[in-house]
Order: structure tokens, then C-alpha cells, then sequence
């Protein structure tokens, strides 16, 4: 099943790859898979724009989110649950995100938990 769940190279938390010690890059797959793809789903998208807009709330950026995450087959869309708490980080506008999903393979709840400011391509938002 593994397969209909993917495998990738694996990227660390700056969208690096990562490799082994003897230099081969490492892999991703299964559950990791899914999940390291909906970070890149979320790290590619205009998430970033919800820091900038005026009108953007809790409720408009859960959509955003879900609707990235129900794009992808290989999520149980009747497991999904997001929290979106809006922060103050200094006196920007901030959101903190957790996002909880099964994948329908699968038995075991996986977690993406992130602050959108330090989630989101810089060059994206500040050019």
C-alpha cells in the first residue's frame, strides 16, 4: 500500500534534501509521504498571502487549508480537523495551525502543527 502513498526524497524543515552519510539522498515514504506532501502543497501555495490581507480571518484560512488537503486522494477527509488560532508575533499578524488527518490507509492520526509566519517562503511574501 505503501505505493499508493508514494515515496520521495525526503526535505527537512527548509525544503533542503537531506541525505545519508555516505551521500545518497534519503527517502520518504508511506505516511511520512503524505504527509511531507502536504507540507509542500501548503509551502507552494499563496498561504503566505493571509499575513498580508486585512480581510483574512481564522475561518478564510482553515478553507484555504482544507481545501489543499482535500485535494489529495490518499487523505480520510472525515478525519480532518484544523485549528487556526490567530497570534501576535510582535505587531505583525500571526497565525498558529494544526492540522490533524488520517490517511485512508491508515489507523494512526498524523499532525502538522506550525506558526504560518515561520512556515511561509519569505521571498514569497517580503519579494
Amino acid at each position: 500500500m505503501s505505493d499508493f502513498l508514494g515515496k520521495d526524497l525526503k526535505l527537512d524543515e527548509n525544503m533542503d534534501l537531506i541525505f545519508t552519510p555516505d551521500g545518497d539522498f534519503e527517502t520518504v515514504e508511506g505516511v511520512d509521504c503524505v504527509a511531507q506532501d502536504l507540507k509542500i502543497a501548503l509551502y507552494e501555495s499563496t498561504i503566505y498571502d493571509f499575513l498580508n490581507d486585512e480581510n483574512s480571518n481564522t475561518d478564510s484560512l482553515k478553507n484555504f487549508i482544507e481545501d489543499i488537503l482535500f485535494d489529495d486522494p490518499r487523505i480520510d477527509y472525515e478525519s480532518v480537523e484544523i485549528y487556526v488560532e490567530e497570534v501576535k508575533n510582535g505587531i505583525e499578524k500571526d497565525y498558529k495551525v494544526d492540522i490533524s488527518f488520517k490517511v485512508i490507509t491508515e489507523d494512526n492520526e498524523q499532525n502538522l502543527v506550525f506558526n504560518l509566519s515561520e512556515y511561509i517562503d519569505r521571498e514569497k511574501l517580503y519579494g
